[in-house]
């Protein structure tokens, strides 16, 4: 798990108010570099993500992925929207996965992850219960 805290995600941007996470590839103390996944042939991590969901607005939902650099002025390397509800409020905790298939060649020595909502009106949503789960090959 990244995190179990709440992050109380709103559509004033995703680098204005919204919180975000940082993954480092040796978080897990796994001692992975970027340098020793291209020298032994890796090319692209597989990046899942679970959390749990609670829409307080309807909405669109979405989350971003970015290296870790200055990401407050680069273009988010991959992105994904969701509506929790579909086309109405859902305002139960569910548990969404999503994944993203990258290159290595595009991420420093891990990625952000960012949050972000879109809709009329306030897009307020909340998640907690951050999973990431690393596949390279």
């Amino acid at each position: 798990m990244v995190r179990d805290t709440t992050y109380k995600i709103n559509d004033t941007g995703r680098f204005k108010h919204n919180k975000y996470d940082v993954v480092k590839y040796n978080n897990w103390g796994s001692g992975l570099t970027k340098n020793w996944l291209k020298n032994n042939g890796f090319t692209h991590v597989i990046i899942n993500i679970k959390l749990d969901v609670y829409e307080k607005d309807d909405g669109v939902e979405y989350i971003y992925i970015y290296d870790n650099k200055d990401n407050k002025s680069n273009t988010p390397i991959a992105e994904i929207s969701f509506e929790h509800g579909g086309s109405t409020k859902l305002s139960d905790w569910r548990t969404d996965t999503f994944e993203f298939d990258i290159p290595i060649s595009l991420l420093e020595e891990g990625f952000t992850i960012r949050y972000g909502a879109k809709g009329a009106g306030n897009d307020d949503w909340d998640n907690k219960n951050l999973h990431v789960t690393l596949i390279f090959y």
